[in-house]
């Protein structure tokens, strides 16, 4: 009677529940970045809760949308701090947002990942936030390694804009290519919508007057910046347009076609995750997602569901998991065991492989690069480039010095990285 009556109490303990505030842009029906945000963070919940990993608690998403906003972020961060539920904060969506939302946080001792925002200043002074993303000094200097040695190109210029974002990826670029090669250009420019024509023809002036200008990086926000295409003349309306992971997605292929651009493809953008990379669990996901909501998702919905897994594993190996201390130390905790993943032994497993970050918590992964395409039928798709860079692993039989003759393997800024025909290197 004593063991029946002791199993009985153990099944019926009720759940307790662990909250994580999800903080995405905008709040707009249908698709866009915000809802595939805090859709992918509900799925990677649901399927934690499923998982039976931790029976004793169930983890409850709370979405908050900020609008992009610089004093709307600083609100909605306060309102999270001032509701005391919450364990950690997957967000914000951009690199602006989240890093005048960070102080708020770190002041209140609340861990954050984001998913999405990539500007170096969200995480290089604030222990309290991590991303499943690259950071934009590396894209940059990714970008730069893929248009030097891929493109083959000896000379480039450069579009950004003055936002955060912008900034820290235009440095990234330049202080990665400019000891390889020639910033012919450093164009800045606003990309705010009602005088974004004006300034891409201002742009385009100053480039249309190079004789050679090499492909064009675009290191801003707005997935109308492909636009530039239509305004380029001479050598330059031949010239490559290489963005940055911002305009990865659908909006910014669909602009360049509604702009009169048939050749979408000449537009190749970089992103921290291509759907070819992705296997198992990752494709299993990417395939459900497009069976229930009706369309592809883009990078943001993997990385996004990284973040909500890493939070899941790391509470449910810590102490709270058990309910026994104040959330402040729970916080704490949860903090420093994701410092913890700082090498691929002590990385978190997550959808997208294993998550481990560098010192300025930053996700460890390659920059691959993605173009569009338009089916003969009209449809409109994004895929894999045909060629990627990828981390180097010497290959049987030959050293680094004969796979670099052969043209396998490329030096740039004393790293060494292969190239890869298939649209990942695993």
């Amino acid at each position: 009677m004593l063991l029946a009556g002791l199993a009985f109490v153990l099944l019926d303990r009720p759940t307790a529940q662990t909250y994580l505030a999800v903080v995405a842009g905008q709040d707009v029906p249908g698709i866009g970045a915000g809802q595939e945000i805090v859709k992918a963070a509900q799925w990677a919940a649901a399927d934690w809760n499923m998982s039976g990993q931790d029976e004793g608690h169930e983890l409850i998403i709370v979405p908050f949308y900020d609008n992009n906003d610089v004093e709307q972020a600083k609100t909605v961060a306060q309102q999270i701090v001032d509701d005391g539920r919450f364990i950690g904060v997957v967000g914000h969506e951009l690199s602006r947002t989240s890093e005048v939302a960070g102080p708020i946080y770190a002041a209140a001792g609340i861990p954050v990942i984001t998913p999405s925002a990539t500007g170096d200043a969200v995480t290089a002074t604030n222990p309290w936030y991590f991303r499943t993303v690259f950071d934009n000094t590396t894209q940059g200097e990714g970008i730069a390694a893929y248009t030097r040695t891929v493109l083959n190109a000896p000379a480039a210029i450069i579009v950004s804009t003055p936002d955060p974002y912008g900034v820290s990826l235009r440095d990234g670029f330049v202080s990665a290519y400019k000891p390889n090669g020639t910033v012919q250009a450093d164009i800045v420019i606003s990309d705010e919508a009602a005088t974004l024509d004006a300034q891409l023809a201002i742009a385009a002036t100053q480039i249309n007057k190079i004789a050679n200008p090499g492909p064009i990086v675009l290191a801003g926000l707005n997935p109308e910046l492909g636009r530039l295409a239509t305004k380029l003349t001479g050598a330059a309306a031949r010239s490559t347009l290489v963005g940055s992971d911002a305009l990865s997605e659908a909006k910014f292929y669909q602009s360049m076609r509604d702009a009169g651009v048939a050749e979408v493809n000449r537009a190749i953008n970089a992103t921290p995750i291509v759907r070819g990379q992705l296997t198992g669990a990752g494709t299993s996901f990417y395939n459900q997602f497009e069976g229930v909501h009706g369309y592809h998702p883009g990078w943001m919905a993997a990385t996004t569901y990284d973040a909500v897994k890493a939070f899941a594993l790391t509470i449910s190996t810590t102490e709270a998991a058990a309910s026994t201390q104040s959330l402040e130390q729970d916080r704490l905790e949860v903090r420093d065991v994701l410092a913890l993943a700082r090498t691929p032994e002590t990385a978190i497993p997550v959808l997208t492989g294993p998550l481990y970050f560098n010192e300025t918590r930053s996700a460890v992964r390659p920059v691959a690069f993605v173009s569009g395409r338009i089916e003969a039928n009209g449809t409109f798709d994004i895929e894999p480039a045909p060629l990627q860079l990828a981390p180097y692993s010497q290959s049987a039989g030959l050293t680094l010095e004969q796979a670099i003759k052969a043209g396998q393997v490329v030096a740039f800024n004393q790293q060494v990285t292969r190239f890869n025909e298939s649209s990942w290197l695993v």
